[in-house]
């Protein structure tokens, strides 16, 4: 009925109060702002409707949310960093999807994206918090940070002493080294 209306942005809403059919949310989002089909005025009500739900569309999907975002909204990465910020293990999960070579399987190669150093660094700090043995293989694999500020102060002291676990970069390769005592 919406459709018919012109009211594409309600249909995201629909979508997402059919708990059979949020998943199909992403499909339905992607093709309508791929096609030529409608107005840029049409487009942007998707666009900004999608933007208001992100924080429903990274439950309910992150790597489909951060494929989505990638392709059709890759000026907004920032502010939906920000959008998230109230829930860090939402902004651990998009940035996982976002940054973390090894959570792109099955990604778009599209959906790869390069964002400053500052996303990140604050993945690494979520990272320590959520998933700190992922912590040195991530460093390992991502050379997006700044080393300095990776390795200095709050984030390394909280990954050390919370996991007894010290991380340090030797000839340019990062290692780890449990604490015994």
């Amino acid at each position: 009925m919406y459709d018919r209306k012109h009211h594409y942005d309600r249909v995201v809403d629909c979508y997402l109060k059919d708990s059979l059919r949020k998943e199909e949310l992403f499909n339905y989002i992607h093709t309508f702002l791929s096609m030529s089909d409608y107005t840029l005025d049409e487009k942007q009500s998707v666009r900004v409707k999608a933007l208001q739900h992100i924080k429903d569309l990274v439950n309910i999907n992150p790597v489909k949310t951060t494929a989505l975002i990638a392709v059709h909204f890759s000026d907004k990465v920032h502010s939906i960093v920000t959008d998230l910020q109230d829930d860090d293990y939402l902004v651990f999960q998009f940035l996982m999807c976002l940054l973390d070579p090894s959570s792109r399987e099955g990604l778009n190669p599209q959906a790869v994206m390069k964002v400053g150093p500052h996303l990140n660094e604050l993945l690494v700090d979520l990272l320590c918090q959520f998933s700190p043995q992922q912590v040195i293989t991530f460093l390992k694999m991502s050379r997006d940070y700044r080393l300095e500020e990776t390795i200095q102060g709050d984030l390394c002291l909280r990954f050390v002493l919370g996991h007894n676990v010290g991380c340090y970069m030797d000839g340019g390769v990062w290692s780890s080294i449990r604490r015994t005592t």
